[in-house]
């Protein structure tokens, strides 16, 4: 992971339940992105009175709970023994990054002195160890006979949250295939292309920095997200997928709680199995035929999709305005028929007379 001195933030709340309501309210904003913080966070952010180390680890150390100031106040935040100090952070992945497997822990520590006149006499909470799972996804792009196609376009997107249909788009960093950012506008998402053996032209041919899930609207459990492969450009000679022209992929990870046996030992979880499905977007049918197969691995975190174009011309779609044009001609040309017919009729009637 990589940190900067902005990824830290001190905030303090005035009580446990003020707390709770802004977990509450960071939980929703991953299922409705519209979610605001206007009625959910009470805290004060705290801008001077403590020092982060941004390193490996991460250190925040303040020396004086009352003597933390908000911006450009003089007069010191109040903090009481109901008072909540929480520190956030936020990570960019990197290319360090354990992808599946055992993942990324995420250790804390607390570290502090009940002593008012010595505050090198200090005690450790045991850690406290939140693991963060990653994966990527793998594409190979060929024909109904498992032959390779070169040229083939595509754009990943998923759903800001499950409340709206609003979509977000992927920045990759081509070099590495790691996802960077997310943007509203698909004109400013990468364009994916597929190389002369079927594969995504990022980094070593897989996209990396996947969540499988996010918080659901009860805020107590995950919800899992549906990535979008929009083709944008099928390869020359052959068909885009049909329907929206999507293929919709879910990550579907299985984690495994291991309780500790001691208070002084810490629990951790494991992931110990990965699967994944895929359709086209608009279908209800997971692991959808026609367009390939799809394969997941736990210990690399890696899905594997095989998508398949079709060779040859999609006619106009039915109703659309080329199937319409078709029926008219026709409907013209046998009315020219039937006239024609009866015209040659009447006058073989004419000379008979």
């Amino acid at each position: 992971m990589t940190y900067t001195a902005d990824s830290v933030a001190v905030k303090v709340f005035d009580s446990v339940d003020d707390y709770e309501a802004y977990l509450a309210y960071k939980k929703a904003q991953g299922v409705d992105s519209s979610v605001t913080a206007a009625t959910s966070d009470t805290s004060t952010t705290v801008a001077s009175g403590y020092t982060a180390t941004i390193g490996t680890p991460i250190t925040i150390s303040i020396a004086d709970t009352n003597a933390l100031y908000a911006s450009g106040s003089s007069t010191p935040i109040t903090v009481n023994k109901n008072s909540i100090i929480a520190v956030e952070f936020t990570a960019t992945l990197n290319s360090s990054a354990v992808i599946g497997g055992n993942g990324n822990p995420n250790t804390v520590t607390l570290t502090y002195s009940n002593n008012p006149y010595d505050n090198t006499d200090t005690g450790t909470t045991v850690a406290d160890v939140v693991y963060t799972w990653t994966y990527q996804l793998e594409l190979t792009k060929t024909n109904a006979s498992g032959t390779a196609l070169e040229g083939a376009e595509f754009k990943l997107y998923r759903l800001k949250d499950s409340m709206t249909e609003d979509k977000e788009y992927a920045v990759i960093d081509t070099s590495t295939g790691i996802v960077t950012e997310w943007v509203d506008d698909i004109d400013n998402a990468t364009l994916l292309t597929t190389d002369s053996n079927g594969k995504l032209n990022v980094g070593n041919g897989y996209i990396i920095g996947l969540d499988a899930s996010a918080w659901d609207e009860n805020y107590n459990e995950e919800r899992t997200i549906t990535y979008y492969l929009k083709e944008i450009t099928a390869p020359t000679g052959y068909n885009k997928i049909t329907g929206s022209e999507s293929v919709a992929i879910e990550i579907k990870p299985t984690y495994t709680q291991v309780t500790a046996d001691t208070d002084l030992t810490v629990d951790y979880t494991t992931l110990s199995n990965l699967t994944a499905a895929c359709r086209i977007d608009g279908s209800s049918t997971i692991d959808y035929p026609d367009i390939g197969s799809i394969s997941a691995v736990a210990n690399t975190g890696t899905v594997s999709a095989t998508v398949v174009n079709k060779a040859g011309v999609v006619l106009p779609s039915t109703g659309g305005i080329g199937t319409t044009i078709f029926y008219i001609v026709g409907s013209v040309l046998v009315l020219l028929a039937v006239v024609l017919l009866i015209t040659r009729s009447r006058m073989r009637g004419h000379r008979e007379e």
